[in-house]
């Protein structure tokens, strides 16, 4: 009866992809959802069930109340399943149950240090604890050194602590791998103009423009860090207020 109800809901889980009949993404989701809480009966230590049942409730019910409580249904059987862990924490941080959404962070890397490591520092940073993301940043990166995530969410949490040439490096190691990463290239500009180094801020958001010539913010971003240089206000205001055909 396990694998029956779970294939059944399964297959009108997979109806649902490209669907855009809000009549019947209402009733089949209700469907696939009926059938994965039957699977769950037959087999209350499956995982998955209570994974897929939690998508079914947030991504189509929007019913967070209800898919908290399919977790801890779930967590009972699995108390260290670190997806159905990170699911709750998700959770948890979209209500703004912040404490609440740490403690559970804290579990799930606990359980798995290595695939919840990126997650906990995330949140971390996020709530400004830039220390303790950094050392686990640190960790993460001795086990995954090319990951660019890892690099620039570190680069962030040193920047918050005002350790500007850490950040940069951290940023600069992304650029070295992805050198039209704009995101990068404007978090480095923006460096710049908080140490207030005009020139290489102008330097960057230059790269931005050229990349992208009729962006707003990128134009006035540039035209700021041309405004603070010496003598070039005239310039820098002029092209700020060019960004107004943009907007």
């Amino acid at each position: 009866m396990y694998g029956k109800s779970f294939n059944k809901g399964r297959d009108i889980y997979n109806s649902l992809i490209g669907e855009t009949d809000e009549a019947k993404i209402t009733t089949n989701s209700a469907k696939s959802l009926e059938m994965f809480m039957l699977a769950s009966e037959f087999k209350p230590d499956d995982p998955t069930t209570y994974n897929i049942q939690t998508t079914l409730l947030i991504k189509f019910q929007r019913d967070t109340t209800a898919a908290l409580a399919t977790l801890d249904k779930g967590l009972s059987f699995n108390g260290e399943n670190t997806t159905l862990l990170m699911q709750k924490a998700l959770i948890l941080e979209d209500l703004g149950y912040l404490d609440e959404a740490e403690a559970v962070h804290q579990k799930a890397y606990a359980s798995d240090p290595i695939a919840h490591a990126r997650p906990m520092a995330d949140f971390l940073l996020k709530k400004g604890k830039n220390d303790e993301a950094i050392a686990i940043y640190q960790s993460a990166l001795e086990k995954d050194p090319t990951n660019e995530d890892l690099y620039f969410n570190l680069g962030l949490a040193y920047q918050g602590l005002e350790f500007w040439e850490k950040a940069l490096e951290m940023f600069q190691n992304v650029m070295a791998s992805s050198p039209d990463n704009i995101i990068v290239i404007q978090q480095i500009g923006d460096l710049y103009m908080q140490t207030k180094d005009y020139g290489s801020a102008e330097y960057y958001y230059r790269m931005l423009t050229d990349k992208d010539p009729n962006n707003a913010i990128f134009i006035k971003k540039l035209a700021r860090s041309i405004y603070f240089q010496p003598g070039r206000q005239e310039e820098g205001q002029a092209l700020f207020d060019s960004a107004k055909h943009y907007e």
